[in-house]
């Protein structure tokens, strides 16, 4: 696999565990946000958060940590994040607001096509519950 294609995959996998974990998260009565990567005033508010909060472990470039599908000695994966990882909570310092706004930034950064696919899914799996 390509870089790209290792990296588009890591961040949808970051996606949907993060969408995921908002959505089903017991004590969440906050309304739904949104990951639209066509929002432009959420997407702006995005490289903030990055910078400040994700960066340090995904990257400058979302590129993620050297050797990032390998478990470490823990057993947990580094970033981008499987199911079980070392990635931090961060329910106390972030609003859903900011949360929402770093993963539409890492979504504006995938190509058209991946990111109508991913809508798709998405889309399918609203209709389908």
């Amino acid at each position: 696999m390509t870089w790209r294609i290792r990296i588009i995959a890591a961040s949808a996998v970051f996606l949907v565990i993060a969408v995921g974990m908002m959505t089903w998260l017991p004590g969440k009565d906050e309304p739904q946000g949104s990951t639209d990567a066509n929002d432009i005033e959420l997407v702006a508010l995005g490289p903030q958060i990055n910078a400040e909060r994700c960066a340090s472990c995904h990257g400058t470039r979302l590129e993620g940590q050297p050797n990032w599908r390998q478990r470490l000695p823990t057993g947990l994966l580094p970033a981008p994040p499987g199911f079980k990882s070392n990635m931090p909570r961060f329910a106390d310092t972030l609003s859903d607001r900011e949360i929402w706004a770093s993963l539409a930034f890492i979504k504006s950064r995938w190509p058209k096509a991946i990111r109508d696919r991913q809508n798709y899914i998405s889309d399918l799996s609203v209709r389908d519950s």
